[in-house]
């Protein structure tokens, strides 16, 4: 299949050149053929890598707002956590300290009668309960607790003889 052209010397050197020839030109348009696949397999591979990378970097930027937005969470959530723990400790001093007002006016309440002789037997001058506010002051049966809280008025009860049963346990999450 090789075409060898005659030329008019016909020596036979000539006709092997001819032939040589042939092959490198065939062996040429083969290596041009390779290194053209060649270069298309590299230039689909680095628009594979390309894609890849955007892919990957959007999911990383993803990722990283994700990891904000748990983060900004977190310290809300901390902030949160630490105003209930101040309010139970608050809440849990304030109990302390109504069980101590509560305990003390029953030993001031049992140490002396509820009615006096110009009231007709009820407490007070007409009230049904055994304290009364005067002056900002808690008033246990005409014993003056020194009281100045007006957010333990309505803690108090009438004729409550428990004290009011909690822990600090029970008030944590």
């Amino acid at each position: 299949m090789s075409c060898l052209q005659q030329v008019s010397s016909g020596t036979e050197g000539e006709a092997r050149y001819e032939v040589i020839d042939e092959k490198k030109k065939r062996r040429m348009i083969s290596n041009r053929e390779s290194a053209r696949r060649s270069r298309r397999r590299k230039q689909q591979r680095i628009e594979d890598l390309i894609r890849e990378s955007d892919h990957l970097a959007r999911g990383n930027q993803e990722l990283f707002t994700k990891i904000n937005e748990l983060t900004q969470r977190h310290l809300t959530v901390e902030t949160e956590n630490g105003v209930l723990r101040a309010e139970v400790a608050e809440l849990t001093a304030r109990l302390n300290y109504l069980n101590a007002v509560v305990s003390d006016g029953e030993k001031s309440m049992a140490n002396r009668a509820f009615s006096t002789p110009n009231n007709g037997g009820i407490p007070h001058g007409g009230t049904d309960f055994p304290f009364m506010e005067f002056d900002g002051l808690q008033d246990f049966g005409g014993f003056s607790m020194g009281v100045s809280d007006p957010l333990l008025g309505p803690w108090q009860s009438a004729g409550s003889s428990q004290p009011i049963m909690a822990s600090a346990g029970m008030l944590q999450f």
